[in-house]
Formats: C-alpha cells, sequence, structure tokens
C-alpha cells in the first residue's frame, strides 16, 4: 500500500476535484442534459444522427458516480479490515475492482448501444500466466478487467502507467493490490524491471499478470515510431516489423522481465473500440452500434524460449501474429457488415 508523501499531494488535489466535478454534474444535470439533445439534435439535421452527445453524458455521470461511490466503499472496506490490518482487505479490493469495472464496461456497452463478442475464453483459466493484450483505446482495460477477472475470477496483477493514478478510486484500489504503476520517464530503468519481475513471483492457480507489451495506444503515426525505433535497436528485427498493420511493435523491456518467470502467455487482441481512441472519436459518433470482439489465445510455457535474444525473437514472432490475428479479426467484422 502506497502511503508516500507524493500519494497524499496527489489525493489532496484529485479527490476535491472529482468530487467537485460531480456535484456539479448533479446540480447542472438538467441542463446538461437539455443542452447535449439540443446538440444532437441540430447534428441530427445535419445527418450526423448517432446522439453521441447524449450518450457520452450518460457515461461521464455514470462514471463520476462510480468514483465517488468506488472511493467511499474504499473507505468503509479499510475501516471493517481494521485500517488495512485484515488479510480481508485485499479481498474485498478485488472485489469492488471488478464491480467497478464490470459497471462500466456495461455502462458504455449499453450507452452506445454496442455488443460483445468473446472468442478463446477457455485459455484464461486457470493461472498462472503472463496476459499480453493490445491497447488501442481509452477503455480497453474495461475489457480484461472484467472478462477475465471479473467473470473468470482471476487477479489480475496490473502494469500500468503512473498517471492513471489521476483517477481516484484506481488510486486506492489500485494501490492496495499488488500492481505496479510505470513511472515512463525512464529515470529508473532497472528498478521498474525489477518490480515489474517481481510481479510475476508468488503467482498460484487464480492469479496472472497483466501487461500492455506496446506500451500505450495504437495510432498510425506511433505504429510507424515505434517500428523504426525498435528496428533501429535490432536491425535484424526490421523487416519483420514493417509487416504490422493494426498494432505498434512492442517494447520489449518490461515483456521479456516477465518472461523470465516461465509462466505460460495469454495474449488477448479484440477490435471495434477504434471509435473510442480519444473523445473527438466518441463525439462522431463512430462507437454507435459496434460490436466489440475480443480473441484470446495461449501458449503453454515449454514452447517460450531460454534467452532474452531468442526470446526477443519469439515476442516479435507472437506479435505479428497477434497483428494477423487482429485483421481476421477486422475482416470478420467487415464480412458481417457486407
Amino acid at each position: 500500500m502506497d502511503s508516500s508523501p507524493d500519494t497524499w499531494r496527489r489525493r489532496a488535489r484529485t479527490f476535491p476535484i472529482f468530487l467537485a466535478v460531480w456535484i456539479g454534474a448533479i446540480v447542472l444535470s438538467p441542463l446538461l442534459l437539455f443542452a447535449a439533445i439540443a446538440t444532437d439534435v441540430a447534428r441530427a439535421v445535419g445527418r450526423n444522427g448517432s446522439f453521441a452527445t447524449s450518450r457520452l453524458l450518460v457515461v461521464g455521470w455514470v462514471y463520476l458516480t462510480a468514483e465517488i461511490v468506488g472511493v467511499t466503499v474504499a473507505g468503509i472496506q479499510f475501516a471493517l479490515s481494521g485500517f488495512g490490518r485484515s488479510s480481508r482487505l485485499e479481498r474485498w479490493s478485488y472485489w469492488l475492482q471488478g464491480q467497478w469495472t464490470n459497471l462500466m464496461l456495461k455502462t458504455v456497452l449499453k450507452a452506445f448501444s454496442m455488443s460483445l463478442h468473446v472468442s478463446g475464453i477457455e485459455h484464461v483459466t486457470p493461472g498462472p500466466y503472463i496476459l499480453m493484450v493490445r491497447h488501442a483505446s481509452m477503455i480497453d482495460v474495461l475489457l480484461p478487467a472484467t472478462i477475465i477477472a471479473h467473470d473468470c475470477g482471476i487477479r489480475l496483477r496490473w502494469i500500468l502507467k503512473r498517471q492513471l493514478l489521476d483517477d481516484p478510486a484506481l488510486d486506492v484500489v489500485g494501490n492496495r493490490l499488488p500492481n505496479h504503476f510505470v513511472n515512463r520517464t525512464g529515470s529508473d530503468r532497472a528498478g521498474e524491471l525489477k518490480a515489474i519481475r517481481q510481479l510475476s513471483g508468488g503467482l498460484g492457480p487464480d492469479d496472472a499478470v497483466m501487461i500492455y507489451p506496446e506500451g500505450t495506444r495504437f495510432t498510425e503515426e506511433k505504429r510507424v515510431s515505434s517500428t523504426r525505433r525498435l528496428g533501429k535497436l535490432h536491425p535484424e528485427l526490421a523487416s519483420r516489423l514493417d509487416s504490422l498493420r493494426h498494432v505498434l511493435a512492442p517494447q520489449p523491456g518490461g515483456s521479456l522481465a516477465l518472461l523470465e518467470s516461465g509462466h505460460d502467455v495469454v495474449f488477448g487482441t479484440h477490435t471495434g473500440l477504434g471509435g473510442m481512441a480519444s473523445l473527438r472519436n466518441i463525439w462522431s459518433g463512430a462507437l454507435v452500434g459496434t460490436t466489440i470482439r475480443v480473441r484470446f489465445w495461449r501458449v503453454p510455457a515449454d514452447e517460450i524460449p531460454e534467452g532474452d535474444a531468442d526470446r526477443l525473437n519469439w515476442l516479435v514472432d507472437s506479435w505479428i501474429d497477434l497483428d494477423h490475428q487482429t485483421g481476421d479479426l477486422r475482416e470478420t467484422e467487415t464480412l458481417r457488415r457486407g
């Protein structure tokens, strides 16, 4: 549990902001709803009948309320656990995290008239394993958190960027659980890799470690720069990396550190969330009525080579396969619409 001065300074800033915005959203809700509907009607006249503004407003309301309720429940859990002295706090925190993510995913699906189709779910149990997933949108963190953790009962240990701690509920609950929030400035690379390695220790049949090997959300510009960067560091990989179309080149440091554990690896990819890459994409209405397609597959530990050089080659080949499978899912969606 993180109780450093920096943590309390951050919370002294973020908690009041979220509380004030939530109260403001409630007080101004009639005005906000009228403005959203009026905006959507005006856009509908211009042939954009997605009503994305109203849908986004509903998701925003639910998110802010979930934040306030989540932090409140987390505080109650802390008190009932003897102020952190009981081992029950970790179990309760996993439960709270699952309820929060499940609520938010269901809200997004309902608000934007979306559907969810998952294949390969049989590969996500049992643990232990390393989970490597494509990162393409603002909310795709909800997919493994709901599908694998909430629905299948796997206790995911997360590797996420430190900036996400500005979310109060994630800050409180995430710091109670065995997660690592990466400082991406690169000022202490050895320390970051050590912390990532430690996450893969002591995993049981109900545990897994989750990492986004790409390190950031997909854009076409990032795809080009990521393949060029890794290709310069490892020229022997350059021609293979050029084949990537739907994903970024993996940043191998954290992934290779986790592979030292000798666990199986579960890969995951998805399509249908491109319309949530940014608020502008969401407001365009591209998300409305789409299907999120998720696919998982598993590679046994004995098929993963030893040594960093061979593992890097294996990781790149696996990521190229993930790129192909992402393309297959997109093709499925194209055929369905056609």
